[in-house]
């Protein structure tokens, strides 16, 4: 096989390197005494094609047979030989000689690498620098509270070695300008809110101020005028918007199971017991309950008034469950 024409070696900045040309000389040759065992075979074949070979003798058909498997195999292990041998080696010989040459390119690289890797980090450093500063002028105009100022980012473009330095600086003022709008927008949102929640002290605030982050403030101030008219609505029922424990009548506790039916948002109000309170009593999970044992120890002459107290609780989904009385000890 003739050699492939050389391509024309191009000078880059003055390093000449050859262009690689994969032409073999003459393909690979094979040789055997494929000749002699084919004459062979003929004869054979040629013997086993005049004889009658039927029922009658069975014997000879079948040692026939057996000879012609046991040669076939043979045929078929010379020839995955003789694949590993052509194809292989060939093969492997060729990705040595192509891995010596793709490590004294890669060794050329590393070097140069080294060199321009230190100047890029070096160049990314001082834009760095330049817009610690700016992130710091625009903090002291713009005044982001903690949360807002961590969504402040350097973009991947501001290392552009094209950019220029305006820029950059006017693109991280923009990006101020943006999350202090967001945050004013959020801060009127939650005045807002609490407005709205002011004259209803019932109304946890808090879980309103919360929703802010999956929900939008028109929806949120309309869930707080419907939960202010449910809560108007058990003081129209109630005739009145406490409920004081020792005007509740003493009632026997049983020992049945609280289910969650038996705790509704109608019950719920506020519960003075004597003095004004500043525990919050009001549920978001209404109907879901939790069991707690405790032990009481108390003046054996105030059941009475502790009956009283855990009847003023039932409103809130609070019920006691008596397990065992323990006796007078003087």
């Amino acid at each position: 096989m003739a050699k492939m024409k050389e391509e024309i070696t191009t000078e880059q900045n003055g390093y000449e390197v050859p262009a690689l040309i994969i032409a073999p000389d003459k393909p690979t040759l094979v040789t055997g005494n494929f000749e002699e065992i084919e004459k062979t075979l003929t004869k054979w074949a040629k013997k086993v094609s005049k004889m009658a070979l039927t029922v009658d003798n069975l014997d000879e058909v079948q040692a026939i047979k057996k000879a012609a498997v046991a040669v076939r195999n043979q045929l078929d292990a010379k020839v995955e030989a003789a694949k590993k041998v052509l194809f292989n080696d060939p093969k492997k010989i060729f990705e040595a000689r192509m891995k010596a040459l793709f490590t004294l390119i890669a060794a050329v690289e590393s070097e140069t690498a080294a060199v321009l890797d230190k100047v890029e980090a070096e160049r990314r450093d001082c834009i760095n620098e330049v817009l610690d500063h700016y992130r710091v002028e625009f903090q002291k105009q713009y005044k982001l509270d903690e949360e807002h100022f961590a969504q402040v980012e350097y973009r991947k473009n501001y290392y552009n070695k094209g950019m220029e330095e305006k820029l950059r600086k006017d693109d991280l003022e923009q990006q101020f300008k943006d999350l202090k709008k967001k945050q004013d927008a959020y801060e009127a949102n939650v005045r807002l809110i609490i407005s709205s929640c002011k004259d209803e002290v019932r109304i946890n605030v808090e879980r309103y101020i919360r929703d802010l982050v999956t929900s939008d403030v028109a929806t949120i101030i309309e869930e707080i005028q419907k939960e202010k008219e449910r809560l108007t609505g058990i003081d129209t029922t109630q005739g009145t918007t406490t409920a004081t424990a020792t005007a509740v009548e003493a009632e026997e506790v049983t020992p049945e199971e609280v289910t969650p039916e038996e705790v509704t948002p109608e019950e719920v109000k506020t519960l003075v017991l004597g003095v004004p309170g500043t525990i919050n009593w009001q549920t978001d999970f209404s109907g879901r309950t939790s069991t707690i044992k405790i032990q009481l120890i108390y003046p054996c002459d105030l059941g009475d008034s502790l009956k009283e107290l855990f009847e003023g609780l039932k409103p809130f989904g609070i019920k006691i469950k008596q397990i065992k009385e323990k006796e007078v000890v003087f």
